[in-house]
């Protein structure tokens, strides 16, 4: 496994010789070209200019920025380069923070950090204390494609970690989207409780299994062995509405195992639910 990034992490006076490795196991074992139906002749992308539809080589290519509409302002490797940040090479830590007070939907990509020759004793200290104090260490680096990024140096099992943070920017409001209308009743909380609790597991990663690459190999195989290949029937309309949302919540409840206890309560619910339904469709009834 070759290092992606090699530099130190800072913090004080101390500096940490590090190297860092993708956290993600990429798996290439299934791979697709695209292929002209007609003949399974492979598809190649070309570089094209817009102004004549010629072929451009990868020396004749610049990077340019529309400051207009089709005007371009042309920026060099070397002009690019020239962005001076100090976590070019250095991991520098601002600050430490409770790693439980970063919110989830911040973490990004993962990364793991080995130390290098030298900075062996300095990394175990960090590693321990940071396990020890259940803290992350926020700091700035500059990884491939020349942008900074925010990460969270973390421990794990005696080892240091880091994890891309998304910037605050980055990331969409929850605003965007609307809250429901309506009130939740009291009865409904509860018994949607009791199911979450019927539920609830400790965190067991192995337990989650990616099943689809194991099911397109298996399409493969089926597919080379000739046999005929049917998509399953898929529904065609969303579900409905649910009208007694205390009646299904005790349809679930009892699937779990966990309905006796709220029968009484499921049943009564139900029951002023499906009243409160008739009552409205008499109202349509009589309006029409």
């Amino acid at each position: 496994m070759h290092s992606i990034w090699k530099g130190a992490i800072s913090f004080g006076l101390v500096n940490i010789p590090i190297a860092l490795f993708s956290g993600i196991k990429r798996n290439e074992d299934i791979h697709f070209n695209m292929l002209r139906k007609s003949d399974q002749s492979r598809i190649r992308n070309k570089r094209v200019a817009e102004a004549d539809d010629k072929d451009v080589a990868w020396d004749e290519i610049v990077k340019g920025y529309e400051y207009e509409k089709g005007k371009y302002v042309v920026m060099s490797e070397e002009e690019m380069g020239s962005v001076e940040l100090k976590s070019t090479r250095v991991m520098d830590i601002s600050s430490f923070v409770e790693i439980a007070e970063i919110d989830p939907v911040y973490f990004s990509t993962p990364y793991l950090i080995q130390a290098e020759k030298g900075g062996e004793k300095a990394y175990g200290l960090l590693a321990d204390v940071l396990e020890d104090t259940k803290t992350a260490a926020i700091a700035k680096v500059v990884l491939r494609g020349g942008r900074e990024h925010l990460v969270a140096v973390m421990a794990r099992q005696k080892r240091l970690v880091a994890d891309v943070l998304y910037f605050h920017e980055e990331l969409q409001p929850v605003t965007v989207v609307s809250a429901p209308e309506g009130k939740v009743q009291d009865r409904e909380r509860e018994m949607a409780r009791k199911l979450i609790d019927s539920m609830k597991a400790e965190w067991n990663p192995d337990a989650y299994k990616d099943d689809y690459e194991k099911a397109l190999k298996d399409l493969i195989q089926r597919k080379l062995s000739g046999k005929k290949i049917v998509a399953p029937k898929t529904p065609t309309s969303r579900p409905s509405n649910v009208i007694d949302l205390v009646d299904i919540l005790r349809q679930s409840l009892d699937q779990k195992g966990g309905g006796k206890s709220v029968e009484k309560l499921g049943k009564s619910s139900g029951h002023k639910a499906a009243r409160k339904a008739s009552k409205s469709v008499s109202k349509q009834r009589k309006a029409a």
